[in-house]
């Protein structure tokens, strides 16, 4: 049983069926039944303490980088969002280059009139043309 030593080609491994060393001897194994194992022992405990212990040792690692990061949201919405909204049609002429403009002056109507909540296109169109003056049969683009 098992592999030997073969004087002549080394070491011979055994037939099929026979294979490898010899029998291992003084293995003890141990068992318990499943019925007197407790699979979710302290899980309530680990749940409760484990999160405050974990939370309190990466949020040092986590909360800077979020502060951070609306910190400098909140400083961008306010730098640029908020002029843009109280005087849009200095901005887009600024923006255009050229003040008085009639494209510059149409783009804020379309800007202005389409923020307005309307339920339709068409809807939007009739108040921006009513808002900016746009006499009958003309549009924005000329």
């Amino acid at each position: 049983m098992g592999g030997h030593l073969d004087p002549k080609n080394g070491v011979f491994l055994g037939w099929w069926g026979d294979l490898g060393c010899p029998t291992p001897q003084r293995v003890t194994s141990y068992s318990m039944s499943p019925n007197r194992q407790r699979p979710l022992a302290g899980a309530g405990h680990a749940a409760i303490f484990n999160v405050f212990r974990r939370f309190r040792h990466q949020v040092l690692y986590v909360a800077p980088p979020f502060i951070a990061a609306y910190a400098i949201m909140n400083w961008a919405v306010e730098r640029y969002a908020s002029p843009l909204r109280a005087d849009m049609k200095a901005y887009i002429t600024h923006v255009s280059g050229t003040i008085g403009h009639p494209r510059a002056d149409a783009w804020t109507c379309l800007l202005i009139g389409t923020s307005t909540s309307t339920p339709s296109l068409a809807a939007s169109l009739r108040v921006v043309t009513s808002k900016c003056n746009v006499p009958a049969g003309k549009t924005l683009r000329e």
